[in-house]
């Protein structure tokens, strides 16, 4: 594991090409109130049943961190978009899409 000295981000492989630009957390929840809601409740319920992470607020998303960087929230005017990575495939109904990762 890296850990950039600029950023803090932590990477699988040294010097993995990145940006360090990060940006307020609120920026990402401006006029989508429902989002905001729902990644609140994601974070509280992932602080209690799993342990504490770590935000990391990008220009693209936002970024969770245990010991890896491990979800990634999509804010939309009316719901919360969440990408996650897995070792295996998750059959899932509310799933729109599943990319194994090795």
């Amino acid at each position: 594991m890296w850990t950039c000295s600029n950023c803090g981000r932590i990477f699988e492989k040294a010097k993995q090409p990145h940006s360090c630009r990060k940006v307020p957390l609120a920026q990402h929840f401006q006029s989508k109130d429902k989002a905001k809601e729902i990644f609140d409740y994601l974070v509280k319920q992932i602080d209690e049943k799993i342990g504490k992470c770590r935000i990391i607020s990008l220009p693209c998303c936002i970024h969770l961190f245990g010991k890896y960087d491990f979800l990634a929230a999509l804010p939309k005017k009316d719901r919360l978009e969440v990408r996650f990575g897995l070792d295996h495939v998750l059959e899932n109904p509310r799933l729109k899409q599943s990319v194994l990762l090795y």
